[in-house]
């Protein structure tokens, strides 16, 4: 793999882009980065796994569920697009951890359509 998108790759899983200081500049970068999954094979699995881990550790941030319905809707287009079952049973999982009623049921909206 070309050594730039290599470095590109280690910077996106680390998913430091979704945690800019100036929360729109994140936010952007959180609702485009379903877009790399569309690749496949490796490509997939890192939009897939970070997903998950934001998901799990932006529950204390500000602007949390923002993060969480965003991570959602990015799951959604992804499996729009692919149609793969994996990734609709990940942002169930996902979902499932939600202990506010309210949001589960905000984040579950985005799948019903």
């Amino acid at each position: 793999m070309d050594p730039r998108i290599q470095t590109c790759m280690e910077n996106l899983e680390s998913q430091e882009v979704t945690k800019d200081e100036r929360f729109v500049t994140a936010r952007h970068c959180l609702q485009s980065l379903w877009k790399i999954g569309l690749a496949g094979g490796p490509q997939k699995e890192m939009p897939l796994n970070g997903f998950a881990e934001r998901f799990r550790n932006c529950a204390e941030e500000k602007n949390g569920t923002l993060i969480r319905f965003d991570i959602i809707q990015g799951l959604r287009k992804l499996y729009d697009r692919d149609q793969d079952e994996t990734v609709r049973q990940k942002a169930l999982e996902l979902m499932e951890t939600e202990a506010d009623l309210k949001y589960r049921k905000k984040y579950a909206s985005v799948w019903r359509k």
